[in-house]
Order: C-alpha cells, then sequence, then structure tokens
C-alpha cells in the first residue's frame, strides 16, 4: 500500500479528521497549512484573515502572513470550531473582539452569491491537468446555485517571488537564533529558508511590500464586482508519503520545494479569508479540494457560500468514517 502525504504542517490535524479521530481540529496557515492538508484528506479548512483567531506567542506579534485557524468535517462544524477560536488576546495585537451572530448563526443566512471568479491557475502557476479539470467542473456548482461565473480574477503577477521574499525574511526573524544553536538538527529545506532570508536585501524587501500593497489594492476592486475567487488547493495530487517534495508539476520542473502549493501562499499575500473544500477525486480516488478566497473581514458570507457548494457537491458525507461519541 502507498501511503499518501498529508499535505503540510497541519497534516496531522487533517488525517486525523478524515480518520475519525476527533471532530474538530485546528492548525495554522502560513503558504497553505490549512488549507492544502484539508484537501489533501478530503476536509474543510479556513485560512481566517489575520487577527480574527488570535496566535501564540511563538509568532512576530506584527507578521500578518502567519494564522491560525480550524480544520473539520464539514462547514458546519467547522463554523463551531471558529466560534471557540475567535476573539481578543492581549499578547495578539492584531486580534479584535468578534461583533455580530455566531459564525454558526451565520450558516443560516439567506444570502447567495450572485457572481464569482474561478481560475485553475491564477495565470502563475503550473497545474496537473486533471486537477484544473475536476476543480473547473466544480466552479460549475455555483452556477447551478445560481451565480454567475466569470473568469475575470485579479492579476498575481509577481506575487509569488514576492512571498518567497517575505517568507524568508519571516523565517530568518524566527529562526536566526535557533539555526546558530541547534544547525544539526533542522532540516536542510528549513535551514535554506533562514539562510536565504538572512541573505535577502533591502531593496527586495521594498519589491516584495510594493507587490502586496498593489495586490490588495486589485483585490479591493476585484470585490466591488464579485463576490468570491475560486482556484485549486493545490497543483498536484496527495503524492507518496516518503517523497519528501514534488520536482516536477504537469512536466514542468519546480524551482523550489513548495511550488506545488504556490496557488495557496499567493492567495495568502491578499490577506483575505480563505476556505479549502472538497471537491472532487482523481482517477485513482485521491481527494481534490477547491479554494473559495471571500472578501476581507468576511469569513461569516465566505461560509455560508462553502456550506452551499458543500451540500451541493455531496462529498462531506463520503468521508470512511465517523468519530465514535466519547473518543
Amino acid at each position: 500500500m502507498c501511503v499518501k502525504a498529508q499535505g503540510g504542517s497541519s497534516g496531522g490535524s487533517g488525517a486525523a479528521l478524515a480518520s475519525g479521530s476527533v471532530w474538530l481540529a485546528t492548525g495554522n496557515d502560513l503558504g497553505g497549512s490549512l488549507r492544502t492538508p484539508a484537501a489533501f484528506n478530503g476536509v474543510v479548512g479556513l485560512r481566517p484573515g489575520p487577527g480574527r483567531v488570535p496566535r501564540g506567542t511563538r509568532l512576530p506579534s506584527m507578521d500578518t502572513l502567519w494564522v491560525e485557524g480550524p480544520m473539520a468535517r464539514n462547514v458546519d462544524d467547522l463554523a463551531l470550531m471558529l466560534d471557540a477560536g475567535v476573539g481578543q488576546q492581549i499578547d495578539d495585537p492584531l486580534s479584535f473582539d468578534h461583533a455580530g451572530p455566531s459564525f454558526v448563526e451565520a450558516l443560516e443566512g439567506t444570502g447567495m452569491p450572485k457572481r464569482v471568479a474561478f481560475s485553475p491557475d491564477l495565470s502563475i502557476v503550473s497545474m496537473e491537468k486533471e486537477i484544473a479539470k475536476v476543480c473547473c467542473s466544480a466552479a460549475t456548482v455555483f452556477a447551478d446555485i445560481g451565480a454567475d461565473v466569470t473568469d475575470d480574477i485579479p492579476d498575481f503577477t509577481g506575487v509569488l517571488e514576492a512571498f518567497q521574499t517575505l517568507r524568508a525574511v519571516l523565517f530568518a526573524t524566527m529562526m536566526e537564533p535557533i539555526l546558530a544553536l541547534h544547525r544539526d538538527r533542522i532540516a536542510p529545506e528549513i535551514i535554506g529558508n533562514i539562510e536565504r532570508g538572512l541573505n535577502i536585501t533591502p531593496s527586495q524587501i521594498f519589491a516584495a511590500e510594493r507587490v502586496r500593497i498593489e495586490l490588495y489594492k486589485k483585490v479591493i476592486a476585484f470585490f466591488e464586482t464579485h463576490d468570491f475567487l475560486i482556484c485549486p488547493a493545490a497543483s498536484i495530487a496527495p503524492f507518496p508519503v516518503d517523497q519528501r517534495y514534488v520536482t516536477e508539476i504537469d512536466g514542468k520542473p519546480c524551482e523550489t520545494y513548495i511550488d506545488w502549493f504556490s496557488i495557496t501562499f499567493a492567495l495568502t499575500m491578499t490577506a483575505c479569508p480563505t476556505i479549502s473544500v472538497p471537491c472532487g477525486f482523481t482517477s485513482e480516488g485521491l481527494p481534490i479540494g477547491v479554494q473559495i478566497m471571500g472578501k476581507p473581514r468576511g469569513e461569516a458570507a465566505l461560509l455560508r457560500a462553502a456550506k452551499r457548494f458543500e451540500q451541493a457537491v455531496g462529498i462531506s458525507t463520503q468521508l470512511p468514517i465517523t468519530p465514535r461519541e466519547g473518543c
């Protein structure tokens, strides 16, 4: 039997949910570690907007790229977990009190998306053809529930390079002292991330921040005419667990070990809430997830739309194991 990778640093949460070990789980997401494991395990994972869920003291307090969030077997449970996690915490200066109805209550709202956009690759990433085909078919579900589906997405030019720069700076900020003391205990990829951050020039940081600023402006303009942006949650299907990382996508060599989930970290750069929801399976029966990105601070509307999508697709009822009472 070939055991498949669980999709990232919250992969344990995704596997525990899919196997019926737990009802609810948490995770964190810098480049996609709430969304990709959800997609690989046939469950749901929400990357909230910065500050929605307070973070622990391990992370730099002013960073907006790395967030905490919920994972669950379906959107109803995810809303419950989000309600448990939101709020202001004094040691997270970006956190804030939640106002308005609970997210569980928000699921009962009647508002439906009127216009959404779908892209198989955001015009910037490589994508396996089968993944693109399944996600494209899933996007038509929004048309079935009454939304106009377009391909009019924001311009993501330069976003991948900008994220790589800012991610490297974040790694160096957090881990330079650890590298000095424990280099022999750190994975070579993480060492490379830290050292890249230490060698980033001021001009590279300035350029990356300008890309992020401009992207946010483009996203705000996009949401003047659209309710949601939809795209795949990964460029490839789950791969063997003993494969360290993906080296090519659709026959194209990868430049870095994180290229295979670049479609998630592109959306990280928008600061918008984004949910990964199961949308189908590969020809081998492996789960595929789709990302739905909502408006800033728009988690309630995003969860409502995700629930409607989930109900229409019907995959949430196909998880092989139901958690036992009292487990």
